[in-house]
């Protein structure tokens, strides 16, 4: 992005403001679509929304009919006594990542704000949608936007309560569509998908955090249920290590998959962790997950034929 240019067109601003509405309502009451435009107009530097739109760009400079992937970070920050801030950082380059976005909108924060966020205490959870996680659906304002979802955003703690931080880690992706003859150019395809981890496999806040307190953060635990027995019939729970690959066995044993994953879901809410809490401390430990099919396959290599090639 040039300098001096504004973090989000017009087009784009109001993309963001339905989305943060959808998913501000999944903890909150309902925020009507213009205070988020003012909020997201004053994150990029415009007194309200009238002013943005117009004086940005009503559309990205980018090519027509070319995907276009970006990554983008939207902060509320809220303290008793002190006015709610907002702040966004938006990279548009080919190269850009989640973690470069993380560290300058803590950057930003903490230029801006009236607390010392130095080695402040902190912790966050992703919080979940207040339907199940099974069923979430996209969120579909408009077809085009069939593919996106509206998650919760994460909270963030600092210093023992006395500060909350909202986020919003998104990749947004869209075209441009030429204009047709006599019509004008428009944003087609546009979806904003969450994205919680970096490509170093850290969780998103992590960073954040770390750039905004200079504290490293403990790694957390999770219990963790494998799809299939990993015991003969048996279900047995893992404790997994954010960002460890192994995980290690626990007591609670149980006959059936719904049992396990029922109590994986309330050992881990004892934790103080939402589902998606567990998900994203154990994605390392579930992509290398061998699902232990060898231990419950019976072994017919002994027989002349094997079951499905015998003659009735």
């Amino acid at each position: 992005m040039e300098k001096g240019m504004p973090a989000l067109s017009v087009a784009e601003a109001k993309e963001l403001a339905h989305y943060v509405k959808h998913s501000h309502v999944q903890i909150f009451n309902a925020v009507p679509l213009g205070k988020w435009l003012t909020a997201i107009s004053r994150a990029c530097g415009f007194r309200d929304w009238n002013v943005m739109s117009t004086k940005a760009p009503k559309l990205p400079d980018v090519a027509h009919d070319t995907w276009v992937y970006s990554c983008l970070g939207f902060a509320i920050v809220c303290s008793p006594g002190i006015a709610t801030s907002y702040h966004l950082v938006h990279h548009r380059s080919f190269n850009s990542n989640m973690e470069q976005v993380a560290e300058e909108l803590a950057q930003t924060i903490a230029a801006s704000a009236e607390h010392r966020f130095s080695k402040a205490v902190s912790k966050f959870s992703l919080l979940d949608p207040v339907d199940p996680v099974e069923a979430w659906v996209g969120f579909d304002r408009h077809k085009h936007r069939r593919y996106s979802t509206a998650l919760p955003p994460v909270q963030v703690t600092l210093a023992e309560g006395e500060v909350t931080i909202w986020l919003w880690w998104l990749r947004p992706s869209y075209q441009i569509r030429a204009a047709d003859v006599g019509g004008p150019e428009s944003l087609t395809f546009y979806s904003l998908d969450e994205q919680s981890v970096t490509s170093k496999d850290e969780c998103v806040t992590t960073s954040f955090l770390r750039a905004l307190t200079g504290k490293v953060l403990p790694k957390r635990h999770c219990y963790y249920c494998t799809e299939l027995p990993n015991e003969r019939n048996i279900y047995r729970l893992m404790l997994v290590q954010e960002g460890s690959r192994e995980g290690q066995a626990t007591h609670h044993t149980y006959d059936n998959h719904d049992s396990a994953a029922k109590q994986t879901m309330a050992l881990n809410s004892s934790l103080g962790l939402s589902q998606r809490d567990a998900r994203n401390i154990s994605a390392i430990f579930f992509r290398h997950d061998p699902y232990y099919e060898e231990e419950y396959f019976d072994d017919y290599s002994h027989n002349d034929l094997a079951p499905e090639k015998r003659i009735p």
